[in-house]
């Protein structure tokens, strides 16, 4: 057989024992295994296990193995006081095994981290007065990568290797609390029905918790998936027969939604008869009709208390999206288990409200026939931010400071290779690190990175001078000293003003809705906080250059001082949005999608408000303009906080003090449920 093997260029098979041999020979000339205990904290263990790089390049370049045992011995005793508060009871031991060399340079390295590492102390009321639960601690930290934990009933703590990435957590903290608790404790919750007999195979007026489950696609937001965590979560629909053919998509289109009688399920905090009964609910339902809703709306809206003479500007919005009802006994029911089982009038709904943490949350998303028949017109893209006044001066945080960036238009490229396309990136990529970026120092494993300030540096002193020559001369509120016409012109837009919102619940409709109003006062160059100043001239200077201006994020808190009156403002949200729009006309109530749109508006004291009237209507008549105008938009949100997959939308606006019949019309036709297996494009406006 050898010969036969020989002759053919073959190697003889390597047997079973000849192979353990070869291993054993081999065994013989390896470093002995030695095993080291290292005791780490809850918050060094987070962070080292964070870095999946660092440790992939342990495992298979050190060749050292991992695994965590509890610990056996108790704190040392020269920790301090806070480090006994924050790790006692609770520290694991990281057992490492590996050659001897491999073991000393991991000690080595670990010091290292030990010592880069950054801490942030932070109060209750610091973060709005936020009392998180473990869940959400745990869902915070793994979404900003700095590990956060209560030191006290008051009192909190972030760890992190870089301190923007602590100072994250705690600025998700606050804005997770003002979303979440004071903003939506101050929303009235409101349900309307089908005006019509209802679709054969429906119940009158039989209701039910359905389950909801959201898709990859189309996930929850941010400040939702953080509040409800692995809680069930429920919708409220119509009961209906499973033999029942869907007709709604024609009804849907032609009912007159701002007709419909709304039914009180939950008043505002705070407000006197907070739960209506059945009484006040019927009185409700027959005096008032959605449009009664939003003139009410509009009448709060138009109370000023901001200390400017000017007058307003109005908008009227309809968001789209879901109100999810999370279950009563989180932990205890499984994803099917109804928290109010069987069929039930809209107004038992007030059952599964015992406390203002099972509110039902709102998570906006695109509209079924808006994901069928999209809006196709360019997009815009903005960076925009906003705030809400200190809760303790407006407890219903409806008054709010805006700012709105326009990106100028991207020029489209002369066509060529990909091979020369791929030459200009690295190029830019090139030129754009050689100017930012200075050589630093990397300790082997440790993030090293220069942090946001540092980065920009040179670009951040640049406006500052511009921002200080915006403050200086006048104090904040005293715009008579310095003339606008001196000043520099700027691309984004600023405002200050008023929202009042409800949430509405649409069970014969496949979304729900938060309708909104809003009125607006635009805010002069110098009463701009210098911070905000700072931001948008650094992210106009980057866009200009077609480089990447998400790297600055918004300022927590900012202050203001007009008309004498000073706030302070919390961070509500920093959002990159990419729209696309088409503008209807309500008079003709036909559509005229729009095929470009203009520069932004050049001055912010020109600004009307973050969504304003295209900047063609001008003049005497772009009142009469606005008041005629519904606009019809998609969404796409990123939240600046997080950098991940953002929210998607689907918004009817209208500009104005007054609500047209197409405003109503449109929030009918894009609402209206389609059927299975709907893949004509087609439109339903020709109905009206």
């Amino acid at each position: 057989m050898g010969k036969i093997l020989a002759k053919w260029g073959w190697k003889a098979p390597i047997t079973r024992k000849k192979e353990v041999d070869d291993l054993r020979k081999q065994a013989q000339h390896l470093p002995p295994v030695v095993e080291k205990d290292l005791e780490m904290s809850p918050a060094q263990l987070f962070l080292f296990f964070r870095d999946t790089r660092h440790i992939t390049s342990l495992i298979d370049f050190q060749k050292i193995r991992f695994s965590i045992v509890p610990a056996t011995q108790p704190d040392s005793a020269d920790q301090s006081e806070a480090d006994n508060v924050a790790d006692a009871g609770t520290k694991s031991i990281l057992r490492a095994s590996g050659s001897e060399g491999a073991i000393k340079h991991l000690v080595e390295n670990l010091d290292l981290r030990w010592k880069a590492m950054k801490t942030v102390d932070f109060t209750v009321a610091e973060v709005l007065g936020i009392r998180a639960s473990p869940e959400t601690l745990q869902l915070v930290s793994n979404t900003t990568g700095a590990y956060v934990m209560a030191m006290s009933d008051d009192t909190y703590r972030a760890f992190a290797f870089n301190e923007g990435k602590a100072r994250q957590a705690k600025r998700l903290l606050q804005m997770l609390q003002l979303k979440n608790t004071i903003l939506a404790d101050h929303r009235p919750l409101s349900a309307i029905t089908s005006r019509n007999t209802p679709p054969v195979g429906h119940k009158q007026n039989d209701f039910s918790l359905y389950p909801f489950l959201s898709a990859l696609p189309d996930p929850l937001e941010w400040n939702v998936r953080m509040a409800l965590g692995t809680t069930p979560t429920f919708r409220v629909r119509r009961v209906a027969s499973w033999s029942a053919k869907s007709t709604k998509e024609l009804e849907h289109s032609r009912e007159r939604v701002g007709e419909a009688r709304p039914i009180l399920v939950k008043d505002a905090e705070g407000s006197e008869g907070r739960e209506a009964d059945e009484t006040e609910q019927l009185e409700m339902e027959q005096r008032t009709s959605l449009d009664g809703v939003v003139a009410g709306l509009m009448d709060q809206a138009r109370e000023s208390g901001m200390g400017l003479t000017q007058k307003p500007t109005f908008n009227v919005s309809a968001t789209f999206g879901h109100l999810l009802f999370p279950s009563n006994t989180p932990g205890t029911q499984g994803v099917f288990d109804n928290p109010l089982p069987g069929d039930w009038p809209i107004t038992s709904l007030s059952t599964v409200m015992p406390t203002a943490d099972r509110r039902p949350k709102f998570t906006s998303t695109l509209t079924p026939a808006m994901v069928h028949f999209p809006i196709t017109t360019k997009s815009i893209r903005q960076r925009r931010v906003r705030y809400r006044c200190d809760p303790a001066l407006d407890p219903a945080g409806s008054t709010y400071l805006a700012c709105t960036f326009t990106y100028p238009d991207v020029p489209d490229r002369a066509e060529g290779s990909w091979q020369d396309e791929l030459d200009r990136m690295l190029s830019e990529a090139e030129a754009e690190s050689e100017a930012t970026l200075t050589p630093t120092p990397e300790l082997d494993g440790v993030e090293a990175k220069l942090s946001l300030a540092e980065a920009s540096e040179a670009e951040i002193g640049d406006v500052e001078d511009l921002a200080d020559r915006l403050q200086n001369g006048a104090e904040a509120g005293n715009f008579d000293e310095t003339p606008e016409a001196s000043l520099p012109h700027l691309r984004f837009t600023a405002e200050i003003g008023r929202i009042v919102e409800t949430d509405i619940l649409m069970p014969d409709r496949p979304v729900d809705m938060r309708l909104s109003a809003h009125s607006s006062w635009s805010l002069p160059i110098k009463a701009i906080p210098r911070k905000l100043n700072v931001l948008f001239m650094n992210i106009e200077h980057r866009a200009s250059k077609l480089r990447d201006a998400t790297v600055f994020p918004a300022p927590e808190i900012v202050h203001t001082n007009v008309g004498d009156i000073k706030r302070a403002w919390y961070l509500e949200k920093d959002e990159e949005v990419e729209i696309v729009e088409s503008v209807l006309d309500a008079k003709l109530g036909v559509e005229a999608r729009m095929a470009e749109r203009s520069e932004p508006l050049a001055s912010t004291s020109t600004s009307t408000s973050t969504d304003s009237i295209p900047s063609e209507v001008s003049g005497d008549g772009a009142q009469e303009a606005a008041n005629t105008q519904v606009v019809l938009r998609n969404v796409n949100s990123t939240e600046q906080t997080l950098q991940d997959r953002g929210a998607s939308y689907t918004q009817v606006m209208v500009h104005g003090d007054s609500v047209p019949d197409a405003f109503w019309r449109e929030v009918a036709n894009v609402s209206r449920e389609i059927p299975e297996g709907a893949g004509l494009r087609q439109t339903m406006r020709t109905l009206f």
